[in-house]
């Protein structure tokens, strides 16, 4: 698979990403489509092998009750299909077929994956498809729903004056005044590789997830880290934005794969300046580097989607697709 080139919606989609991450908590397969004896789509199917949700956002029941049946059923129950181990789902397409056809084979692997669910009497479960893919997953009338929206930010052009000149006039006027604090402050995010900030960046990154109700140890949140950074898909790069005495006020991991710079996870301490170092390693940080290396777009992810909006992101939907367990 490796000459093949893949559209996917999210490095974690990626056959080359997904043939170097393991998870002991789910039991994972895969569904190839083949043309000619190459291989032109694949779709993953997890399932866990906990009776329960690391946390409620990745309950079906939870997040798309109209979908799932309000009633909470052990996560063994379901079948996540196209994902299920990150918050986004879908299938890798090979990127030289036609649009058509690519339809027709992301059309056939969802197919599958359905009936694999059902042979295997689990409740089949799509979460968090972004927009362009649903319709493959909803074929024959399956039921969906919005339940998430992802946010991109365009790269408009070859600087800071292009990316401004982008904006409407409020944004404009919004991002304006938080360079001009920024520099004030003496925040200025800068790129490294993501291994060098492991360390050093996991008790901001594993505070961010308390606020949001979910509890890692830093220890494990730097392992985690660690691992992800060793991925061979992309250059694995952190954004560290430091005070002006060196301490370590946020930092945001992302990976630049082709045209694309897609964000990971975010860190953040407790300082007086907290809002300003979030936007830096958020959105400013990562647009200087994405102008350098001229990228198409940055994938800033799920949530906080008013901080996003307000600098320019827009927001596709993310779907919930599947089929309540008939047991």
């Amino acid at each position: 698979m490796d000459a093949v080139e893949w559209s996917c919606d999210a490095l974690s989609l990626d056959p080359a990403h997904l043939g170097n991450v393991r998870n002991a908590q789910w039991e994972t397969s895969y569904l190839f489509a083949d043309s000619g004896g190459t291989t032109v789509g694949l779709l993953s199917l997890h399932r866990s092998r906990s009776e329960h949700f690391p946390v409620e956002m990745f309950d079906p029941a939870a997040v798309a009750p109209a979908v799932f049946g309000a009633w909470r059923r052990p996560a063994s129950d379901y079948l996540f299909l196209g994902g299920g181990t990150d918050l986004v789902a879908g299938c890798a397409l090979a990127r030289h077929l036609p649009e058509a056809e690519r339809a027709r084979v992301g059309r056939a692997l969802a197919d599958a994956a359905f009936a694999t669910a059902e042979r295997r009497g689990l409740c089949p479960a799509a979460m968090y498809v972004p927009d362009g893919q649903a319709a493959l997953f909803r074929a024959g009338h399956r039921p969906g729903v919005v339940v998430e929206h992802l946010a991109e930010l365009p790269v408009p052009g070859p600087d800071l004056d292009s990316y401004l000149a982008f904006l409407d006039s409020g944004r404009r006027s919004v991002v304006s005044r938080d360079l001009n604090r920024l520099e004030r402050a003496g925040l200025h995010g800068r790129p490294g590789p993501a291994a060098d900030a492991a360390a050093e960046g996991a008790p901001l990154v594993a505070a961010v997830k308390r606020r949001h109700g979910i509890a890692e140890h830093p220890r494990l949140t730097a392992l985690r880290l660690s691992r992800w950074a060793t991925v061979p898909v992309g250059w694995r790069l952190a954004f560290e934005v430091r005070d002006r005495h060196g301490r370590l006020a946020a930092v945001s991991f992302g990976c630049h794969d082709g045209d694309v710079l897609e964000l990971f996870e975010i860190g953040l301490d407790d300082g007086a300046d907290r809002h300003l170092a979030y936007v830096e390693a958020l959105v400013y940080a990562p647009m200087r580097y994405a102008i350098a290396e001229r990228c198409r777009v940055i994938r800033l992810g799920l949530g906080s989607s008013r901080p996003k909006d307000l600098r320019g992101a827009r927001f596709i939907p993310m779907w919930a697709i599947g089929e309540e367990m008939r047991k």
